[in-house]
């Protein structure tokens, strides 16, 4: 079947709702309900034109028992060629003939009924007895004013949240049409228990606020498919544990509440205090050093997954670095352990100055002492005399033994010490892929890609349409995907980049356009589908648009291709008109003009991608123009 949409500018405002699938009806009803249009509310009962028409199987003109029905808003709808009763019986009021045996389409003009009092809901129910209807499609036209479909967005800035900090939210509010936002438009944010609001602005926003409820308002207008002025808000972290930070928008025609809300979920963490009188830093750090200055830096570095890190453990006294003893060595017996906070919990273990740690505890705990398995074997840590840090090296060894730190995962973790019956962490951070990389790269018929880059190779998919590409995380060795990737609660969002792939025989005229949706998780692997507008091949490279505040990851490029015309077209263009004795048909007909045997006439071949309604292709020619 064919469904035809069309508007004018003459026409009242009306929302056109499809429902489109294969539901199963015998002794049954399915009722469905649209609610995304606005009305007014007048004091009195107004009732405004609405047309409602169905494509359903079945379709004989018999009945086995109990009838079937069409009733829309309570009331069944019938008329001469649809008799109460008898809905669905091979008669379609649409051509006014009884010739569409086994299906039924039929359209009714009716009514809805505008009220104060009355919430814009409209129900159909489709009711069958004993013959089985399927019922494939349902057409609903109502009235409906003006409406603007707002959506908010909310990033969090890069950085791990700790009890004391700040946390910075921008709220975007997007208009997506189809028309003007003439506002105001109100943001509600809750924020979380454990944070305090300390500030919310952006142009033309005003804010106030009421405990952990931020209000703004924004009082200009949005035409369609803009964005508001970013909305920038700062709360205070005031306890640990997970925080979920929730926006909600709303305006005066929003029509679908479906991406009115956003939210953001992170992990707090306490403060890093010593009491064991020892710190983490970045470098082995010189006695009477102050701690958290570049002299001696706390480690809060990012680093590669399954690669090896430099953090060092040094002995403190108040805010300076000390050595332990002036004039020999000291040895600190200590044990370690790993925390994770994003992903929660992990199934791999750490190493740390030559131990193996366990499993880490999850959600950013620190094991308590008395947890025996949660800690590593005990480790002598070794103190040169007059150093504050333990870092005594082996000759040729890039990191000291002592401050070698590796993980064989991805995520925000946090690296623990117990000394003396006392803990200290480092600060979260976080072990990034070294890049991620295609596998599994399938057409729509789950065909293999065949890498081809020329003409002549074998078709992967047609231009413009969807193909499906899956992404992994690669560790340091390039070889080990991370397993903990995917599991993150800040999921990181894929990113595909194309350049031209063609061999130089065979240039490609226009590099096209790639686009991507339906990103998804599936364990540890990514997945989306692509399209690509053009002929020819790309190199497609995959990347992440960020990883947990680390910055984009970027991947390694693979060939994709052939891709080849969705469809052509041929327009023949004659030198004589249809002749008499030829007897054509009237405009618009197959056959609009003659030529003598063995006159030359014009064929014009285009070639189309799978795009909406098809675009032309600009790539068909030369070497990629192949014969028709």
């Amino acid at each position: 079947s064919l469904l035809v949409v069309y508007g004018h500018p003459n026409e009242e405002e009306r929302i056109l709702n499809l429902y489109e699938g294969f539901r199963y009806l015998q002794n049954s009803e399915y009722t469905v309900t649209a609610t995304n249009f606005r009305w007014p509310t007048p004091w009195l009962p107004t009732r405004e034109k609405a047309r409602i028409g169905y494509i359903s199987w079945e379709g004989d003109a018999s009945l086995l028992s109990d009838g079937e029905a069409l009733i829309f808003e309570g009331r069944e709808l019938s008329d001469d060629m649809n008799p109460a009763g008898n809905q669905f019986n091979s008669k379609s009021s649409v051509n006014r003939d009884s010739y569409s045996y086994g299906i039924d389409f039929d359209v009714y003009d009716t009514e809805v009924v505008q009220w104060i009092f009355y919430a814009p809901t409209v129900t159909t129910t489709y009711r069958a007895g004993q013959d089985l209807v399927l019922l494939n499609a349902e057409i609903l036209v109502v009235p409906t004013l003006p409406v603007s479909d707002l959506s908010i967005a909310m990033t969090r800035a890069a950085g791990a949240l700790q009890v004391g900090g700040k946390a910075t939210y921008t709220l975007q509010v997007t208009n997506n049409g189809p028309y003007t936002e003439a506002g105001p438009v109100t943001v509600v944010d809750t924020l979380p228990a454990g944070m305090s609001y300390v500030s919310a602005s952006g142009t033309n926003w005003t804010c106030s606020s009421s405990g952990q409820v931020v209000t703004c308002t924004y009082r200009a207008s949005m035409a369609p498919n803009t964005n508001a002025s970013p909305l920038v808000l700062t709360a205070s972290v005031t306890q640990a544990g997970s925080l979920t930070n929730t926006a909600q928008v709303s305006g005066t025609t929003d029509n679908n509440a479906s991406n009115n809300t956003a939210s953001d979920t992170a992990t707090a963490t306490a403060p890093v205090v010593s009491a064991s009188g020892y710190r983490f830093t970045s470098k082995a750090c010189d006695a009477n050093a102050l701690i958290d200055t570049p002299a001696c830096p706390l480690y809060d570095a990012t680093m590669t997954g399954g690669a090896s890190a430099a953090i060092y453990v040094t002995a403190v006294s108040g805010n300076r670095a000390i050595a332990l003893s002036s004039t020999q060595e000291t040895t600190v017996p200590m044990q370690f352990s790993l925390s994770c906070l994003d992903p929660a919990s992990g199934t791999v273990g750490a190493s740390y100055a030559g131990a193996t740690l366990p499993v880490c505890t999850p959600n950013g705990a620190v094991p308590p002492v008395t947890a025996a398995s949660s800690w590593s074997s005990s480790v002598n840590m070794k103190f040169a005399s007059g150093k504050a840090s333990a870092a005594i090296n082996t000759a040729g060894a890039a990191i000291p033994p002592q401050a070698v730190f590796g993980y064989a995962d991805v995520g925000s973790v946090q690296l623990n010490l117990l000394a003396a019956g006392k803990t200290a962490a480092t600060e979260p951070f976080v072990a990034r892929p070294l890049r991620v990389e295609t596998r599994n790269i399938t057409n729509a018929a789950g065909g293999a890609n065949p890498k081809v880059n020329n003409p002549d190779g074998t078709g992967f998919a047609r231009a413009g349409e969807d193909f499906n590409v899956e992404v992994v995380a690669m560790l340091a060795d390039g070889k080990t995907l991370a397993p903990g990737f995917g599991k993150e609660k800040t999921v990181p969002q894929l990113n595909f980049t194309h350049t031209t792939a063609a061999v130089a025989s065979a240039p490609m005229a226009d590099a096209g356009k790639l686009a991507w949706s339906n990103q998804s998780r599936n364990g540890n692997v990514f997945s989306a589908q692509l399209n690509y507008s053009e002929l020819g091949a790309i190199n497609l490279e995959p990347g992440l648009t960020d990883y947990l505040g680390s910055g984009a990851v970027g991947g390694t490029p693979v060939v994709v291709g052939r891709f080849y015309p969705a469809y052509y077209t041929t327009t023949v263009t004659t030198p004589l008109a249809c002749q008499a004795a030829m007897n054509c048909e009237a405009a618009p007909s197959p056959v609009n003009g003659a030529a003598y045997s063995g006159q030359t006439f014009d064929v014009e071949v285009k070639a189309f991608n799978a795009i909406g309604e098809g675009q032309p292709l600009k790539n068909f020619t030369g070497a990629w123009r192949k014969p028709v």
